[in-house]
């Protein structure tokens, strides 16, 4: 895809438009939205932007398309130590900084660990998952001992369907493409495992407890650049007393894990 008129096709094809349908939908001739995704007419910024009102690109492919068209980009992409992505981070510390004692962490768009808190370091330390910073990687990891989660088959079809859900609105990218054939080979034989219970809950067996955490994700939908606007923040809250008074329990975490992952040098872009 090295064309402006590619991107739309694409993405066009991937929403399951016809050119017709998407011509009507955005008030032009489909004979003219023929030549714009074939490069024979150059659209107008606004053009573009009209037509990713119903193709919703994602914002690194908006600004691709733009680009090649020869415009100004809508979304900044500013590196890490940019000034301005300060307060962002530090909202980010602040959040899984606030959910002690319990386990927090921020996943970025390929699902490296990009920042965590103390309890998701004890965690993943007592779980023996330090050595990946991507979370996949890490669970899929022939060396990794399933038996620490006991619905390890549940929670791996749960994070498989939420893939398989970010790479159909993502932009290709073979690091996810991987991340989802890992996953689907760690499945037994009969494939994907179906949650009955109104929330997704991962049973750890830690130090001979069984512990049962359940998961809430926030997404930035508010930050316009591409860098960050895919982070996932993801909390941690007990389900059963039990665990809730083991973390509690363990609450001065300084003494007992690693130090949480701050590693701004993890985020893919």
């Amino acid at each position: 895809m090295n064309t402006c008129g590619s991107i739309l096709q694409t993405w066009r094809k991937k929403r399951r438009y016809s050119q017709l349908e998407l011509a009507l939908e955005a008030g032009l001739s489909s004979k003219h939205l023929s030549f714009i995704e074939t490069g024979r007419s150059t659209p107008s910024r606004n053009m573009i932007l009209k037509l990713d009102q119903f193709l919703s690109l994602p914002r690194c492919e908006l600004n691709r398309a733009l680009h090649l068209a020869g415009y100004a980009q809508k979304y900044t992409e500013l590196i890490e130590n940019h000034k301005d992505m300060k307060p962002v981070f530090s909202a980010l510390d602040r959040i899984i900084s606030n959910q002690l004692p319990y386990p927090a962490f921020v996943l970025d768009r390929r699902w490296n660990v990009v920042r965590s808190n103390k309890a998701m370091g004890y965690l993943l330390s007592n779980l023996g998952m330090t050595k990946h910073n991507n979370i996949i990687d890490a669970l899929t990891d022939v060396e990794f001992d399933k038996s620490q989660i006991e619905n390890y088959t549940e929670v791996i079809s749960q994070l498989l369907i939420r893939l398989k859900s970010e790479i159909a609105l993502s932009a290709d990218d073979e690091k996810l493409e991987t991340l989802e054939k890992n996953l689907t080979n760690a499945l037994p034989v009969e494939g994907l495992l179906e949650s009955t219970s109104p929330v997704l809950s991962t049973i750890f067996n830690i130090e001979g407890k069984k512990l049962s955490l359940f998961s809430t994700i926030v997404e930035l939908g508010t930050v316009q650049d591409v860098s960050i606007g895919k982070f996932k923040i993801e909390l941690m809250f007990p389900l059963n007393q039990e665990t809730e008074i083991y973390f509690k329990e363990v609450e001065d975490f300084s003494h007992k894990c690693a130090t949480p992952i701050h590693a701004a040098n993890a985020i893919s872009i």
